[in-house]
């Protein structure tokens, strides 16, 4: 690291906030560490706080607790601990003031897992209270040094944000560097040229690259294992799930004695003394072996002042799940706690509040030491645990929501939560207005407006909330530009496409470079008629230019020329649109699963192109695992497909179920239309296309195709072709059921649409009897039909976990249910 050093640590001499860069396990710790040490040779020492590990359980409470101690502000001390509720936004302001103070020009606080805070598109997400200091702390200058440590650099959209921040990124190593960490882990006999080879397959991890030292110095078959090409291949320092795969292996291949003295280590959140570790029962040659294994570290400076700790990717490689188990939770809570008697002012109040996050990990949430700050952000995950789980327990949520509550009035977080369980738990839509009027007042944050939408649009009786949510929320905080964003996706999904669009574009004028928001431009502008869809194709081709690796651009770029593709004339440019649509879209499920609806404008697309409907019905198996059947698209995407392989009766009964839900009535008649035409019942297909068109809002592209497929049939109709249409499929339809008669097969026959049932808003209905073909072919237009109205872009809301990759053998017929509620994803 000679090259890195001294820019580091000349960074570390200047003011304003530093992000170190890199992948996990490439050395940034080290490096700071080493760089801190410099500083202190060259007689500029730096007063290094407490570190603050940005995990689960750490937030808002934890950072302005040690920042307000280290400050030594009194007034903003009390501000803070007021009993009445204080404005987020004020605390703010009041704690950078604070940190201005020339005391603290000697001090650097490390905060790292700032990647926990970005979303996506490497913006802070969340807008909750935790959410608006890390971004005040990343865009301001104050006297205290603040280094971030994070596998991505920050994204901001707004002008002049990102003026005060400097960005400094720890690369992998080059390839004659690495023979020093083999010489270092006792495996300095590997030969020198074969360095390069370490380098091609650890891509100069420097965890990595320990780990082969190891693995070559511990097996005695050390020319196969320097040739095998898949060891530890990484292809690129950020790609470290090999390292992870080697370490479980590792882990399971160790005794049982030393396997729990390394998850005793991992336990802690704080790094251990050698005597600490003897306290825990971990013996020093149980020590030696798992710092020989590469297993534990130990932080550099005086070796009889060392403190041993787990790295990042080894605690990854164990899982969460092992590192929080109760019991030894509790042999290392006491442990740490003995250091309490030594210590004083912000190390004391750290060392408080890993142990109160352990004891509430450990459900000892009333045991509790007092830190004489606010202490809550390890309640606010356990009760999301308990909203969240796979089991929820809202009810138990809510009685500890209400206890808390009673001394931390002014937790934004806490209030959300407390919406959340009252949801959940049926309350009445007048008692969360009442509850989401009380916090706006007291503590509001944009995110509480988010959490509010949320909470609304899983209840049925309060959808029609969520539009007037956002749009106070909108106005409460003028300068935010994401509840813009999410404002604009729902009233998209409203069909109020003109405000949409209004809303869209005030988000652009607020963060000019957001690509977000060009995309939802793009997906509006789609749907407010032929006339806009250059618009619409400029608006998306930027926002991939801006973002070019998130799918979802693809997605609603490969919608937009899926919907040209349906209504153009030119045989030979539809089916150039349709391959780009094709290729953008399966782009977008492979770079995401956790979207649906790109698997149902696949399923469409594929549906236009009359292609692999093995394929389609593999997208719906997906889309409806990730929408947990609660999209009304489904089973009107599938009753499509059965009608193209046969299936007519079943696709019928999907059809009608539709049509008494009174979901996207447009889409069922136009699926009913498109299933008489494969049945060769042009006149009853005329009629519900007919009907589709008045049932189908002014300017959505599907009103265009629906025009088509009219117009098509009506032609037919006035030419008399569709009278012979009809014989025929009657015919065709007679001689099946003969067939089937005679081989002993019983099959009750639908013959729907030889009587049309006139409904309000409906056309004209036919009766007629004529010829079909599988798939609508034969006398089938040319321009296959789509629909997509339910198959928009999620909001800006933080997305659910979806489905996996896996394709399941299920029959979607047996999967899909007859229809389902519409929920927004």
């Amino acid at each position: 690291r000679e090259r890195e050093l001294p820019e580091l640590v000349g960074l570390l001499k200047e003011r304003g906030p530093l992000v170190v860069v890199g992948a996990s396990g490439v050395g940034r710790r080290w490096l700071i560490e080493q760089a801190l040490e410099t500083l202190k040779t060259e007689g500029a020492p730096l007063t290094v706080l407490p570190e603050v590990h940005l995990q689960r359980g750490v937030g808002f409470d934890t950072v302005v607790a040690r920042l307000t101690e280290a400050s030594g502000d009194a007034e903003l001390k009390a501000l803070v601990n007021s009993r009445e509720p204080v404005a987020p936004a004020l605390i703010i302001e009041r704690l950078i003031a604070a940190l201005q103070s020339e005391s603290l020009n000697d001090k650097v606080i490390v905060l790292r897992g700032l990647e926990s805070a970005l979303g996506p598109d490497d913006a802070i997400w969340s807008q909750d209270r935790a959410g608006l200091l890390l971004h005040a702390l990343l865009t301001q200058v104050i006297a205290l040094r603040v280094v971030f440590v994070s596998t991505k650099a920050p994204v901001f959209y707004k002008e002049g944000q990102r003026a005060a921040l400097r960005v400094f990124r720890v690369e992998g190593l080059r390839g004659r560097e690495l023979y020093s960490i083999f010489e270092g882990w006792h495996a300095g006999e590997v030969p020198r040229d074969k360095m390069g080879e370490v380098f091609n397959q650890t891509a100069g991890h420097p965890l990595a690259t320990r780990l082969y030292a190891v693995a070559w110095r511990d097996t005695d078959k050390r020319d196969k294992l320097i040739d095998d090409k898949k060891f530890l291949k990484m292809n690129q320092a950020d790609n470290t799930a090999p390292v992870i795969e080697h370490i479980q292996g590792a882990i399971r291949a160790m005794p049982e004695d030393l396997r729990k003295a390394l998850l005793l280590v991992g336990h802690s959140p704080l790094p251990l003394t050698g005597k600490e570790l003897g306290d825990l029962g971990i013996s020093r040659d149980a020590r030696i072996r798992l710092l020989n294994l590469g297993l534990i570290d130990s932080l550099p400076g005086n070796p009889d002042e060392r403190r041993f700790y787990m790295h990042d990717l080894v605690a990854e490689a164990i899982g969460r799940r092992d590192l929080s188990e109760y019991e030894l939770l509790e042999l290392v809570g006491p442990v740490l706690s003995k250091r309490l008697e030594s210590t004083s002012g912000v190390e004391k109040l750290a060392l408080t509040q890993e142990l109160n996050r352990m004891l509430v990990a450990a459900r000892k949430v009333r045991a509790r030491l007092d830190v004489g700050y606010p202490d809550n952000d390890p309640v606010v995950n356990s009760l999301t645990g308990l909203l969240r789980s796979r089991q929820p327990r809202p009810d138990m949520a809510l009685q500890r929501a209400n206890e808390i509550l009673k001394q931390a009035a002014g937790n934004t977080e806490l209030r959300a939560l407390k919406l959340e369980a009252l949801s959940a738990n049926n309350a009445p839509v007048e008692e969360l207005k009442t509850w989401l009027a009380e916090a706006e007042r007291l503590c509001p944050t944009p995110e509480l407006y988010h959490a509010a939408a949320n909470a609304f649009s899983q209840r049925k009786d309060a959808r029609g909330e969520v539009i007037e949510t956002l749009s106070r929320g909108a106005a409460a905080f003028p300068q935010e530009a994401r509840l813009r964003r999410r404002l604009g996706g729902v009233l998209f999904e409203a069909e109020r496409f003109e405000e949409a669009e209004a809303v869209l574009r005030e988000a652009m004028d607020l963060e000019p470079m957001a690509p977000e928001a060009y995309s939802r431009l793009g997906e509006v502008l789609v749907n407010r008629g032929r006339e806009r869809w250059a618009d619409a194709e400029e608006a998306l081709r930027f926002a991939m230019s801006l973002e070019p690796e998130r799918g979802v651009h693809r997605a609603r770029l490969g919608r937009l020329l899926r919907v040209r593709a349906m209504v153009s004339e030119d045989s030979a440019a539809a089916a150039t649109l349709r391959e780009e649509a094709k290729e953008l879209l399966e782009a977008a499920i492979k770079e995401s699963s956790r979207y649906g609806w790109p698997f149902l404008e696949l399923t469409y697309l594929l549906l236009d192109m009359d292609g692999d409907m093995d394929r389609a019905e593999w997208c719906l198996r997906k889309a409806h695992k990730i929408f947990e059947g609660k999209h009304p698209g489904l089973s009107l995407a599938l009753a499509r497909v059965m009608a193209r392989t046969r299936r007519e009766e079943e696709a019928e009964q999907r059809i009608q179920r539709a049509l008494k839900g009174k979901s996207n009535p447009h889409e069922a008649h136009f699926a009913l239309g498109e299933l008489y035409y494969s049945m060769g019942k042009v006149f009853a297909a005329a009629s519900e296309f007919e009907t589709a068109i008045n049932f189908a809002p002014e300017g959505i592209p599907e009103r265009e195709l629906y025009k088509l497929r009219a117009a098509q049939t009506t032609l037919l109709i006035t030419s008399g072709q569709a009278i012979e249409i009809e014989k025929a499929a009657e015919a065709e339809r007679a001689e099946r059921a003969l067939k089937q008669a005679a081989s002993g097969e019983v099959k009750h026959q639908s013959d729907r649409g030889n009587t049309v049932v006139r409904r309000k808003g409906s056309g004209r209905g036919e009766r007629g009897e004529g010829r079909g073909g599988r798939g609508g072919r034969g006398q089938q237009p040319q321009a296959e039909g789509g629909e997509a109205a339910g198959a928009e872009a999620p909001s800006d809301a933080t997305p659910d976990e979806g489905g996996d990759a896996s394709g399941e053998d299920l029959a979607p017929s047996d999967e899909i249910p007859m229809d389902g509620d519409p929920v927004a994803e």
